[in-house]
């Protein structure tokens, strides 16, 4: 288990299909996914402390992330994104 590579979240996200309509996201699915994941790694438990941490960390997940600069935060509001999830769990 040693010998194994680390498995990238990017990587094990980056084929999800992205059940939202298209032309009308701001975002893409794989940097909310990162963000939200991130987020909760380092202690969110709300859609609100998701969309703080993103806030925050914007210079850090920009080097990681193709954010778009529209809100300017760089991190998607914490409506698309609670929107974004509710339509995932729906399919899962």
């Amino acid at each position: 288990m040693a010998d194994e590579e680390p498995i990238s979240l990017i990587i094990s996200f980056q084929n999800l299909p992205d059940p939202r309509v298209e032309g009308r996201c701001d975002h893409k699915l794989l940097d909310i996914i990162v963000i939200a994941v991130c987020a909760v790694l380092a202690g969110a438990e709300t859609w609100v402390e998701v969309e703080q941490f993103g806030k925050a960390r914007q210079v850090w997940l920009a080097r990681l992330l193709e954010l778009w600069d529209r809100y300017s935060t760089g991190a998607p509001p914490r409506l698309r994104q609670s929107t974004a999830q509710s339509r995932i769990i729906k399919r899962a």
